[in-house]
C-alpha cells in the first residue's frame, strides 16, 4: 500500500518540471512508468486479498472506483484551473494543481490502516502471498 502511494506521488510530481516538448516526453515517460507500476501493484494486492470466485466482481469494483476517482480528479482540476489561472497566471496555477494532485494522492496513506487482510480481518495486517511464511 505504501509503495503504491509513493508511486502515485512520483507519477504526479514530475509534471512540475514540464516546460517544453522534450521535457514533456521525459516527464510523461517517467510518470507513465510510475503510474503503471502502482496500478499493477494494486491489482496484484486485490487479486491476493480475495478468493478467485470473487475476482470478476472485485476487479469491476476496483476499476469503477478508479475511473470515478479519475473523473472526479479531472473535473476538480478543471474547476480549480478555471479559478486559479486568471488570478495566478498559467505557470503558477499549473504548479499549484500539480502539487495539489500529489498531495491528494498522499492522502491515500490515511486509508492504509483500514486496508484489511481477509486472513486476519485486522487493519494493517500483511496479506499472505505464496512466497511468504504466512501462506504455509
Amino acid at each position: 500500500m505504501h509503495g503504491t502511494c509513493l508511486l502515485g506521488i512520483l507519477a504526479t510530481l514530475p509534471y512540475a518540471w514540464l516546460h517544453d516538448a522534450q521535457s514533456a516526453i521525459a516527464v510523461t515517460s517517467l510518470a507513465s512508468l510510475a503510474y503503471a507500476t502502482a496500478n499493477l501493484v494494486q491489482l496484484d494486492l486485490a487479486a491476493q486479498a480475495y478468493p478467485p470466485e470473487a475476482a470478476g466482481s472485485v476487479f469491476a469494483l476496483l476499476m469503477s472506483m478508479s475511473n470515478l476517482g479519475e473523473l472526479l480528479g479531472t473535473w476538480t482540476g478543471g474547476e480549480l484551473w478555471r479559478v486559479l489561472e486568471p488570478e495566478l497566471g498559467i505557470e503558477r496555477a499549473y504548479l499549484i494543481l500539480v502539487l495539489l494532485g500529489a498531495a491528494s494522492t498522499a492522502l491515500a496513506w490515511l486509508a492504509a490502516p483500514w486496508v484489511l487482510s481477509p486472513a486476519t480481518s485486522e487493519p494493517g495486517a500483511p496479506i499472505a502471498t505464496a512466497a511468504s511464511p504466512e501462506a504455509s
